[in-house]
């Protein structure tokens, strides 16, 4: 314990509000009571709602409040203080509970620089500073900082997962004595590979003008045949028929009536064959009516008059 210590833990009890005087000389020997009610209080203006078992008795019980001031400050606010130095209740313990009361002040001090009044219960908070209504690019570039910090997390975590198999031919490699001729032979080797890729990259470039010409050419063919296919099709549309629907009206029925007439003799002849060759013509011209009759009812034909049916 230093003096400086001491009335740093005084100035900042006074500060914090401590209703009990305390003064040099009750840190001189152990004083567990002073040093239990220091910490409850300490502990309480940090967290008015924790509960500790306050009973310092025996033996027993001041080990485990202790414990529990201890186990509290750890889980709650990060504060790591030696039990062994608190339980002790002298001047060590004083570097202790000075982790404790320094955060406090600095947290009050903090609050009145930012708030009207001097004590903590005029502090005033300020919503507008968690509004992150116009804050949208911020968001983003946090949210693309986070994802890029655990992508490269999970491959530091694969590449140190390599580290055990990496570390042994690492070392044999930096154990190895170093060859002039071997180091000079993979330089040379590298050398040329670096070379054949420089003159294939400029035979690349060279061949580009050519086949920039032939694309050209191609496609100046390829628009002349379309141009020339498009023509005769053009042609090909405004032709017309030779022969037009009337002809071959005609034509048809030219060739309906000789089908016909040809039907009609050959009937009458089959007619005339079976009565015998002693027919005479009124006979002959009613067979040959009859035979009209039956072509008409059969094939539905009507007689073509003057060439036309």
């Amino acid at each position: 314990m230093s003096y400086r210590d001491l009335r740093n833990l005084l100035e900042s009890l006074r500060t914090l509000g401590y209703p009990r005087l305390v003064s040099i000389e009750n840190f001189r020997d152990p004083n567990f009571p002073l040093v239990a009610e220091i910490l409850q209080w300490l502990t309480k203006r940090y967290d008015p709602e924790v509960e500790l078992p306050f009973a310092i008795d025996s033996q027993q019980d001041r080990v485990i409040f202790i414990k529990a001031v201890a186990r509290f400050l750890i889980t709650k606010g990060g504060i790591r203080l030696n039990a062994k130095k608190l339980y002790r209740a002298d001047g060590h313990a004083v570097r202790e509970i000075i982790k404790l009361a320094n955060v406090l002040t600095s947290a009050m001090e903090a609050g009145v620089g930012h708030g009207d009044g001097s004590t903590p219960d005029a502090l005033e908070i300020d919503l507008a500073e968690f509004d992150l209504s116009g804050r949208e690019n911020d968001l983003k570039a946090t949210r693309t900082l986070a994802s890029e910090i655990t992508a490269r997390g999970a491959a530091l975590h694969e590449l140190l997962e390599r580290e055990v198999d990496l570390r042994e031919s690492r070392s044999d490699a930096i154990a190895r004595p170093l060859d002039v001729d071997e180091i000079e032979s993979g330089v040379q080797r590298a050398m040329a590979i670096v070379s054949d890729e420089i003159s294939r990259t400029q035979s690349m470039m060279e061949n580009i003008g050519a086949d920039e010409a032939n694309l050209e050419n191609k496609i100046e063919k390829s628009k002349a045949d379309y141009e020339r296919h498009c023509k005769k099709l053009r042609a090909l549309e405004n032709v017309r028929c030779v022969i037009t629907y009337a002809c071959c009206t005609q034509w048809t029925v030219k060739w309906q009536c000789k089908i016909r007439i040809l039907f009609l003799v050959s009937l009458c002849g089959s007619r005339m064959e079976t009565i015998g060759p002693s027919t005479d013509l009124f006979t002959f011209y009613s067979y040959l009516e009859s035979a009209w009759y039956f072509c008409s009812n059969t094939f539905r034909i009507s007689w073509c008059k003057g060439g036309q049916c």
